[in-house]
């Protein structure tokens, strides 16, 4: 456990690492159900826990560079967190991420090439 979340856990309660524990019992979809009505940061945490590597490699296989592949999780994970009310919690929760991370890095990717065009145009 990072000592953010143990930080975390000491300053609301002890309490708080049975819910969580519970809590990461629960399917993806339920926990994002969770954190549409509660909009907890820290259920939406235990997503981040399962899916942040998968989404950081699905970047890096994409940009070839750990920075921006890294900056790119946090990017998903971010929009995925503002949008969540959006979720229909009767869809799978991976086919909703997958699809954040696929238009997020082909957002990235486009802008970047759009950049380096208009670098060249200007010499």
């Amino acid at each position: 456990m990072s000592l953010l979340k143990s930080l975390i856990l000491v300053l609301i309660g002890r309490n708080a690492k049975s819910y969580l524990s519970k809590a990461k019992e629960l399917s993806d979809g339920e926990i994002a159900d969770k954190v549409i009505k509660s909009k907890d940061s820290q259920l939406f945490g235990i997503l981040y826990d399962r899916y942040s590597n998968k989404v950081y490699n699905k970047c890096y296989s994409f940009v070839k560079n750990s920075d921006e592949a890294k900056d790119l999780t946090q990017d998903i994970f971010l929009k995925v967190y503002k949008n969540a009310d959006k979720f229909d919690p009767t869809a799978k929760f991976t086919t909703w991420l997958w699809t954040f991370a696929k238009n997020t890095t082909i957002d990235h990717i486009r802008k970047k090439k759009e950049s380096l065009l208009d670098d060249k145009k200007s010499l």
